[in-house]
């Protein structure tokens, strides 16, 4: 380092991720997420490529900060498409009511310097589109930053997607080298990339220990701070239906157009979505609403600690807060999951009163 030589009995490699530009967008001189903050002047049009949490986080506040013209482009059928599909449709739907443009289904295949503005092409499968705009933003996923650290000499090796290959644990295929955060390339959340620098800080630290420090991969929240904000942790229904069939999965569904708190805040323009099997152990949750990315956080704890959405509906929670609202979801198990059973009329009846 500078020089220096440095001696040690474990590494850990956390050098992060950067945003890799394609070569067919560098003329035209691209933004990131970070060096669009530092722009002196508001540009009057943007075009945004990708549509995962940051891009649609930029599409609704450029909208609302006055750009005349902001285009989102997604290369797949839909926004956010780590959601649920009904989640991409309602942030579509705020989008478009905001006067963003968005273009599903298309790629920025160039782009170049005009006079004074961009020119970005953008294609689809039967399509071709030109649009003018003063910056382009890039928000698409981001590249571990692996180049010239001498990793293969070091005997660490890279998956296909040019990440490092770790296990739980944090190790790399090297004795004594662990890795974490984005260069891993796994969920590229800061809060992630802190859990994973605390397993392999641990496991560096504590090597005797290892087996004890697991990275958590079932249980990890996340939001996307869109207004209403989206919040999620565990799977999405396809997913729960593909790992334990379609007879095991149940689909719990609360509005809150129906919750008080939220109608006052006037605020009742979202949902909550609980996926449970049999036993009411919750498998995932979304929420699309007011503070979501506070109140998921109770799915996560009882995911976490295997507790029962039965045992959410029993808890007590505070009138009118939208975590009460969570009480009314889990209520819905009574009525969804034991409906064919021979307590249906008291499961129903219960469900009514915890409305």
């Amino acid at each position: 380092v500078d020089g220096a030589k440095i001696y040690g009995n474990r590494f850990i490699v956390a050098t992060g991720g950067y945003q890799n530009i394609p070569a067919a967008l560098k003329e035209a001189g691209v933004l990131t997420h970070e060096s669009i903050l530092e722009l002196a002047t508001k540009p009057e049009s943007i075009c945004i490529i990708g549509a995962g949490p940051v891009g649609v986080e930029y599409a609704q506040t450029l909208k609302r900060l006055g750009l005349k013209k902001v285009y989102l482009i997604e290369y797949t059928d839909r926004l956010l498409p780590r959601e649920e599909p009904e989640i991409s449709a309602l942030v579509k739907e705020i989008l478009l009511e905001e006067g963003v443009e968005v273009f599903t289904g298309f790629s920025a295949t160039a782009a170049m310097q005009k006079e004074d503005t961009k020119q970005v092409v953008l294609e689809s499968k039967n399509k071709k589109i030109e649009v003018d705009v003063d910056q382009i933003l890039l928000a698409t996923g981001k590249t571990a930053a692996t180049k010239d650290i001498g990793l293969e000499a070091a005997g660490v090796k890279l998956n296909a997607r040019g990440f490092i290959e770790v296990d739980r644990h944090q190790r790399t295929s090297a004795p004594n080298i662990f890795a974490a955060g984005d260069v891993c390339g796994l969920y590229q959340f800061t809060h992630y990339a802190d859990h994973t620098a605390q397993i392999a800080a641990l496991g560096a630290a504590f090597p005797l220990f290892i087996p004890f420090f697991n990275r958590e991969e079932r249980v990890v929240p996340w939001c996307t701070f869109f207004d209403p904000e989206i919040a999620s942790v565990g799977m999405r229904k396809e997913e729960a239906i593909a790992r334990y069939g379609q007879s095991n999965v149940f689909e719990l569904r609360y509005s809150l157009e129906d919750f008080d708190r939220a109608i006052v805040d006037n605020q009742a323009r979202g949902i909550m979505i609980a996926l449970v099997d049999k036993k009411g152990q919750i498998l995932g949750a979304t929420i699309a609403g007011a503070r979501a990315g506070e109140v998921i956080h109770e799915f996560a704890l009882a995911m976490q600690n295997k507790i029962a959405i039965t045992t959410l509906a029993r808890t007590i929670h505070v009138y009118p807060t939208m975590s009460a609202a969570v009480r009314n979801l889990s209520a819905q198990y009574y009525k969804v999951v034991t409906g064919n059973s021979v307590s249906l009329k008291l499961a129903k009846m219960l469900a009514t009163l915890m409305k």
